[in-house]
């Protein structure tokens, strides 16, 4: 379950919380009615053995009541070396859409090795 603190008029939310994948997939749906800013960190704590594998995070929106997911910010790809680890900020201020969800989707690319990556993914959303 997603760690939420809420702080009134900003909100620090876990979209994945720290996680070792080898596939694609992605996160739970987070209801973020209300807030239309936002700030979003990924935190790489581990990445794959060959520059060739890599990991593309991308920010998800979708209106409450409907199936259908719109990207609305993407961080930068990440290769599997070990110097790829570290934090991202992303800000889309603004692109975060009143009363709906967000979910972190994240896509492994097999280029060879071992191709497994540690993250986690934080939203600080402000009204």
């Amino acid at each position: 379950m997603p760690t939420v603190i809420d702080l009134g008029a900003v909100t620090h939310t876990t979209l994945v919380e720290k996680i070792q994948v080898a596939a694609s997939g992605n996160g739970p749906d987070i209801d973020i009615g209300g807030y239309k800013h936002a700030a979003f960190y990924l935190d790489v704590l581990a990445a794959a053995s060959d520059a060739a594998d890599k990991l593309d995070v991308a920010i998800e929106a979708k209106h409450i009541g409907t199936a259908r997911y719109t990207t609305i910010a993407s961080f930068t790809q990440v290769a599997g070396t070990a110097g790829a680890c570290g934090e991202r900020v992303l800000l889309a201020a603004g692109d975060v859409l009143p009363d709906s969800l967000i979910r972190a989707k994240f896509t492994v690319t097999d280029g060879g090795g071992t191709h497994t990556f540690t993250f986690a993914v934080y939203a600080v959303l402000k009204r």
